[in-house]
């Protein structure tokens, strides 16, 4: 799409029609000119001021493109009674409205505003008290429409611009046009977005807000992908300027270090830190100081309690045990100092340890208060277990809170000895809130194992304190026998060596079987004879269903025991009953994952309870809770996706498997790109490779396909309550609707480079002279790639030539796009019969195009060029638009036709990205490749959402495409549609209607559009849709006062996500991966969202792996499951998956200051 691009000019008329309206953006005849932009809250009949630049578009002629608008005061009746009636001001509905105008004038507006509450005080129903409040919402309403319609024409979407206007009131728009860099500081958009915005304003790339604002960026990255808590100044400096200077040395290290010296919020003294991150862990210092300077006992009169030789007064201290010198010399370390740290490998004798030091301490004071804590309820309830002593959370213990926690310096906790378990787990914010709230003079332990996994929180609190305070490393094997194969194993692993498998020790066993009914077998004997309670040990299992899946083994494992049972699904609870909890619930204050015993089954009017303890909190389910149980006698390791899986991440669109090209079954890598999910792009962890697994392939109404593992869970929503839930793919049953994300507009946010494209060497006579590349891929580049795609033949690999068969004035404008960009010469060639077609020789070009991933194949091999995948949705869509306008058309609906599968999945899914839902089916089947034909259809309102966004590049197809679009928006009534339809909406319908009845009456006060479609929907004649949200949002009084119905249609319309339909489910095999995506704990996946892998910590653990289980396997991760085996460690299956994960050792080191302040 070319613009001539004009100065900008300012216009001012009357709205007279919408040409066009989706969401906030707008085509509209404003008198007799055509314009678009985004205006939100514009209606018909509105004056506006608008500014702006005209252009001519190639198909439509001159148009003004509005980049910032102003209403200026309603100034007739109807304008004035529809702005204060429009719902923006609470208490003013249209009667009301109209009193004012008519008592006040049509000029009511201007009056108020220049006036104040005193004119209100004159109109009848308006007393004194509402009067103000009412004068200061019309004056608040109409300052905020200025400021975010001048903040919307910069490119902020609306809901960044009310949160700028919030932040920063009447200048906004004059702060983010001198610095659009601010809103980064607030969390409002990200330096990408903010860089694009700049450059639109003309911001200079070399400015300081810019240096400034990736310096910040990169340090925010840094201290939560990373876990730094501070970089070094050169290394953050060398960050950022890969940031800055990817299209161009801009700014140079000088010019960041000067930059980064003026900078607030930000501690320097050699590494850099945000300065709250290095105030917290000058607070852990200075806390630690204060500790570590009470004073307490000296050695020598512990000595003369306790002298080592004396045996008999060891065994007083701890009947049965003998101590060894290490631990009864911990035991002085942490009972003379005011802060220690126990530390050692498996079984070196942590806990019992700490059991001495509890009773030495209680002997020495015996009114003293002791506290025991973990930072997760299984690390506490492991403690509480081993010491018998009540051990809490730390975020229970102290209170903690997102602003702080209710026991502080000011209010500090009640104890003499503070015992913190698994300490290494950790970070800076978790630490400062826990020793602020440690009391003077309390003795404090932080017991921990340096070598298992860092905190996911920033900082290694831990590492850093060793050898800082006084430190004890156990070595000597204590827990158990100085020959256990699970505490030498352990230590081997650490190592990088292979484990020892004896088959006359049962610590550490190995079991070969084959047979699944062997292995089932050999599970229930161990779990029905060894020594340990359903806390205490837990089977793991790769799969869901199955002869050894976790619903056979569950159900192998329950034991019947007299008592009532509660049936749901598949499974009968009874008291005893190991259960998962599967489901965030904060009302509950349970997690996913969390593992719970039902502790007792009630009756409570008439219906069954049940009461699940976890970690000692008794938590109550209904029947309707029981959706968010599982048994949990066996668990799944993980769930993964087949590896042709398609995700968005930073960089674009990518298929998993490619993701770390390389990876053994069985092998994980590190991966610290972001990952689109529902919420966004999120940092991710690890990209694991779990091996050929049977799969479940799922195929949707609109043609998405997944396939997954049997037990990977996708995001399911009820089609009666709208409910969402995760649901296991062997679950999933056709008819049932997921959620499907759209317009996330997910993948880079600068355009790519073509720096590194380097052409061959070519001798003359090859049409090489004078040729050019663009130096990046931008739209025009984009649309011609779109176009060579859609009908270009570029197979021919001896002379470099590509040719266009498209006929009419559309090849004409590919042409000389293809002329200008590459400086090349095309040939036009005439056949009688055929149409026409144009093509040019270059091999130069010809490798430049097979760099941008134009491979040399014919077209059912065809896909999107990689640098396409790569590049921002707005070139995505240039590139889109360039395809359609070659192989796509426009009769009833937007269509496109291709033999190549992958190049439909492709589109499809780069559609949605950008708002467009699409429907792709088989037209034609063949065993032939390049007979068959892939088609996607686009209807409705999703083909004026691709009007929009893409629109076609060949006149008659856009001009079609117009047409319809006009002829759709000169109706009035809503559209009719099955396709596009929300789960829930009857019952949000029926509780709205319900709310307006008690609000009004029975004959409630709404339009008469508004209480048809709530008579159709309630009666179940019509189901909701997103136009009907629309209208509701738009047309219900007072929304806002209506409770949760109303809370729910604004979530909707906020979201605006698809509910596809599962039509298809077929079962199968393939090669399998899988993320670990921290805080949502879920991705997209080919459009569907799917629940990310989680691992399990327990103290025996008994794996059926069989030949297929290879999961989650490296060195740490590998170290850390064999140390939580505190018994026994049971595996069933090869030696391989071990060799696998001990060879593949990824260590973690994080910058920290704490270690430097001590």
């Amino acid at each position: 799409m070319s613009r001539a691009a004009q100065a900008e000019a300012t216009l001012t008329g009357i709205v007279r029609r919408f040409i066009y309206r989706s969401g906030d953006f707008g085509i509209f005849k404003l008198d007799d000119t055509i314009a678009l932009g985004e205006v939100p809250g514009v209606s018909e009949g509105d004056k506006l001021t608008v500014r702006g630049k005209w252009e001519t578009h190639p198909k439509f002629g001159r148009q003004f493109r509005v980049k910032s608008w102003e209403k200026p005061v309603p100034s007739t009746k109807e304008a004035a009674v529809e702005f204060l009636s429009s719902g923006l001001i609470k208490g003013v509905g249209p009667a009301t409205a109209q009193t004012i105008v008519d008592t006040l004038g049509p000029d009511a507006v201007k009056k108020i505003l220049d006036g104040g509450p005193g004119l209100l005080k004159t109109v009848k129903g308006i007393g004194e008290k509402k009067a103000p409040e009412i004068a200061r919402q019309v004056r608040e309403t109409y300052q905020v429409s200025l400021a975010v319609s001048e903040l919307v024409g910069m490119g902020l979407s609306c809901r960044v611009a009310l949160k700028a206007y919030k932040e920063f009131g009447r200048r906004a728009a004059e702060f983010v046009r001198q610095n659009p860099y601010c809103l980064t500081k607030l969390d409002l958009i990200g330096f990408h977005r903010a860089d694009a915005i700049a450059r639109n304003l003309g911001i200079a790339p070399s400015s300081p807000f810019r240096t400034e604002a990736a310096l910040r960026h990169t340090l925010n990255e840094a201290l939560w992908t990373e876990g730094h808590t501070c970089l070094p100044e050169g290394e953050l400096i060398s960050r950022a300027l890969e940031l800055l200077n990817k299209e161009g040395d801009y700014v140079s290290p000088e010019q960041a270090a000067a930059v980064l010296s003026r900078m607030e919020g930000i501690a320097r003294n050699g590494k850099v830190a945000f300065s709250w991150a290095r105030r917290f862990e000058e607070e852990i210092a200075r806390d630690v100081k204060r500790l570590a300077a009470a004073k307490h006992p000296k050695p020598e009169a512990l000595e003369r309690r306790y002298p080592v030789p004396e045996k008999e007064n060891l065994e007083n201290l701890i009947p049965g045990v003998t101590l060894t010198p290490d631990q009864v010399h911990a035991v002085r370390v942490a009972l003379s100092g005011g802060i220690s740290i126990l530390t050692g490998g498996p079984g070196v004798g942590k806990t019992q340890t700490v059991r001495a030091v509890i009773e030495a301490f209680r002997r020495e004071n015996p009114f003293g208060s002791v506290v025991l804590c973990a930072p997760t309820g299984r690390a506490a309830r492991r403690l509480a277990e081993l010491t018998g002593h009540p051990a809490h959370t730390i975020h229970k213990l102290i209170g903690m809170r997102e602003d702080g926690a209710a026991r502080n310096k000011n209010s500090p906790l009640d104890c003499d000895l503070l015992v913190v378990d698994e300490a290494s787990m950790a970070g800076i914010i978790m630490a400062k809130r826990l020793l602020e709230a440690v009391p003077d003079g309390c003795r404090v332990l932080l017991v921990g194992d340096v070598n298992q996994l860092p905190s996911v929180e920033p900082g290694n609190v831990l590492r850093d304190l060793l050898d800082k305070v006084p430190t004890v490393r156990l070595t000597k094997v204590f827990r158990q026998a100085a020959e256990s194969r699970i505490i030498l194993n352990a230590h081997r692993i650490n190592r990088g060596e292979m484990v020892l498998i004896d088959r006359y020790r049962d610590d550490f066993v190995l079991l070969e079987r084959e047979d699944p009914e062997d292995v089932k077998s050999c599970v229930k004997t161990f779990v029905e004879r060894l020594p340990y309670g359903p806390m205490d040990l837990q089977v793991l299992s790769p799969m869901r269903k199955g002869p050894l899946g976790t619903i056979e083994l569950n159900k192998l494992l329950q034991r019947n025991r007299p008592g009532p049972r509660v049936a749901h699904g598949q499974f009968a609870y009874q008291v005893g009953d190991k259960v998962i909890h599967t489901k965030n619930n904060y009302l509950k204050g349970v997690m996913n994952g969390e593992i719970g015993v039902v502790e007792e089954i009630r009756e409570v009017d008439g219906a069954p309870v049940l009461y699940v303890r976890y970690n000692g909190d008794v938590v109550e389910y209904t029947r309707d809770d029981l959706d968010e149980l599982e048994p949990a006698w066996v668990i799944t390791i993980h769930k993964c996706v087949a590896k042709d899986t398609w995700i968005w991440t930073s960089e674009g669109m990518r298929r998993i498997g490619d993701i770390e090209p390389g990876l053994e079954p069985g092998e994980v890598a590190p991966f610290t790109q972001e990952v689109g999910t529902p919420e966004g792009l999120v940092p991710a962890s690890r990209v694991i490779c779990i091996g050929r697994r049977p799969t479940v392939k799922i195929t949707t109404r609109t043609g998405l396909v997944l396939e997954m593992s049997l037990d990977h869970r996708v995001l399911v929503a009820d089609d009666l309550t709208g409910e969402e839930r995760w649901v296991r793919a062997c679950d999933l049953q056709k008819g049932m609707r997921l959620p499907v994300p759209r317009g996330m507009e997910l993948g880079p946010q600068q355009e790519l480079s073509t720096a590194p494209f380097h052409p061959g060497h070519h001798p003359k006579g090859h049409r090489n002279k004078g040729v050019r590349w663009p130096d990046k891929v931008d739209e025009n580049l984009a649309e011609v790639l779109g176009a060579l795609v859609a009908d270009a033949n570029y197979t021919d690999r001896e002379d470099g030539r590509v040719e266009l068969c498209k006929n009419g004035p559309w090849r004409t404008y590919i042409r000389q796009k293809i002329e200008k960009l590459f400086n090349v010469r095309c040939t036009e060639r005439k056949t009688p019969g055929k149409a026409a077609r144009f093509y040019f020789h270059s091999k130069t070009v010809r490798e430049f195009l097979q760099w941008c991933g134009l491979d040399y194949v014919t077209a059912s091999q065809k896909t999107v060029p990689r640098v396409i995948l790569s590049s921002p949705p707005s070139v995505q869509a240039a590139f889109l638009r360039g395809l359609f306008s070659g192989d796509g058309a426009f009769t009833s609906v937007v269509v496109l036709s291709t033999s190549s599968a992958v190049l439909a999945e492709q589109v499809q899914l780069l559609l949605l990205n950008l708002g467009i839902v699409s429907k792709r089916y088989l037209l034609r089947e063949s065993n032939d490749r390049w007979s068959q034909a892939w088609r996607l259809e686009i209807s409705g309102w999703d083909a004026d959402r691709f009007a929009e966004v893409i629109g076609f590049s060949n006149k008659p197809k856009m001009e079609a495409l117009l047409r319809s679009r006009a002829r759709k928006t000169a109706g009035k009534s809503l559209p009719k549609t099955n396709w596009d339809t929300i789960p829930g909406g009857r019952s949000v319908a029926l509780g709205l209607r319900e709310a307006l009845r008690r609000r009004d009456g029975k004959n409630y006060r709404a339009t008469r559009r508004v209480k048809k479609l709530l008579f159709q929907v309630c009666a179940g004649k019509a189901r909701l849709t997103y136009h009907h949200v629309d209208l509701l949002l738009k047309e219900v009084f007072d929304l806002r006062s209506l409770g949760q119905p109303a809370a729910q249609l604004m979530r909707w319309a906020e979201k605006r996500w698809f509910y596809d339909e599962v039509v298809a489910i077929e079962p199968g095999e393939a090669e399998l991966y899988d993320l670990t995506v921290p805080g949502p704990h879920c991705y997209i996946s080919n459009g569907i969202i799917s629940h990310n892998c989680q691992g399990s910590e327990f103290r025996c653990v008994i794996v059926p792996v069989h030949t297929s289980h290879y999961v989650m396997l490296y060195r740490s991760l590998l170290y850390t499951a064999v140390t939580r085996a505190r018994e026994k460690l049971i595996l069933v299956g090869t030696k391989k998956a071990l060799a696998m994960a001990i060879r593949n050792n990824r260590p973690v080191q994080r910058y920290t200051a704490l270690a430097s302040l001590l």
